[in-house]
Parts: C-alpha cells; sequence; structure tokens
C-alpha cells in the first residue's frame, strides 16, 4: 500500500473528511511518513528497552564469568542485586504491565465480593422465607393443639 493510500485509508478510519486538495494530500502525505517513521521509532525503543533489561544471567554472559561463579558467590550475586536495585528504574512499559496485572487481580477480587454479596442476598431471602415458613407452622400448631384439647374436652363430656 503506497502513502497516498494509507492515507486516504486513515481518513475514512479517523471519520475525516476525504475529499481533499492535491495540495493537502501532498502534504498529510509528507505528515504520514513522518509519523509512521516517529511510531516506528517509538516501537524500536520499546523492543531495545525489553531486549536491555539487566539480570544476573545477562551479566555472567558479557562479564564472560561463568553464572555458577555467581550463584556460588553470594557476594557477587547480592553486588549485583544490590546493584540494579540502586541503579535501575522500572521501564514505564514494565510499570504498566504491573499495572495491569493488578488490574486484573482486582477485578477477580471484585468479581469473587459480587458473587460473595449475591450469595448473601440469596441467603438472606431464604432465611426470610423461612422465617415465615415457622411462623405459619408454629401458628398452625398452634392451632392444632387447641383443637386437640377442644376435642378432648368434647370426649370427656
Amino acid at each position: 500500500m503506497d502513502v497516498n493510500e494509507r492515507v486516504m485509508e486513515n481518513l475514512k478510519t479517523f471519520g475525516l473528511d476525504t475529499e481533499i486538495k492535491p495540495v493537502t494530500m501532498k502534504h498529510l502525505s509528507k505528515v504520514d511518513e513522518v509519523l509512521a517513521s516517529m511510531v516506528q521509532a517509538q516501537t524500536d525503543a520499546i523492543q531495545e528497552i525489553r531486549n536491555n533489561k539487566i539480570s544476573i544471567n545477562r551479566v555472567a554472559k558479557e562479564s564472560g564469568i561463568a553464572r555458577q561463579t555467581f550463584y556460588n558467590n553470594p557476594i557477587i550475586t547480592a553486588y549485583i542485586e544490590a546493584y540494579i536495585a540502586a541503579n535501575t528504574t522500572a521501564s514505564p512499559y514494565e510499570t504498566i504491565e504491573t499495572l495491569r496485572e493488578e488490574i486484573r487481580r482486582k477485578d477477580e477480587q471484585i468479581a469473587g465480593l459480587v458473587q460473595r454479596d449475591a450469595t448473601v442476598s440469596k441467603c438472606k431471602a431464604e432465611n426470610l422465607k423461612l422465617t415465615d415458613e415457622i411462623a405459619s407452622l408454629r401458628e398452625t400448631i398452634k392451632s392444632q393443639e387447641e383443637l386437640i384439647r377442644q376435642l378432648k374436652a368434647d370426649t370427656l363430656r
């Protein structure tokens, strides 16, 4: 797809007027090329950040020291971990991923709480129904006991 076709497709996608003058199309084509270049540069930078994460394995590989040496010597491992903690700021993309994971966990927690609340409401309604039924049965028992007393009294006469 050439630049002009991409511009026209983007205009449609963005809900913008597609009836444009040739000079405007020329400018839009240049703008689109610059924007595409910027987006590609951002994508490359994000990938570079992801690829350059500091780890013990990477330090071992780039220093030429066997990884086992790091794990056998706790001072070296502690030094690397402390150095990483002191000198590494979290990538905004790692922060975003961490926040997404936290949101996912919170959503699951909310779903569980909603389910619990629904169960509690259902139990309360059932409890109320059973309480009413018990009261009704007590009234029935009371009236039956009264009827039994009357029948006993009538049979004794």
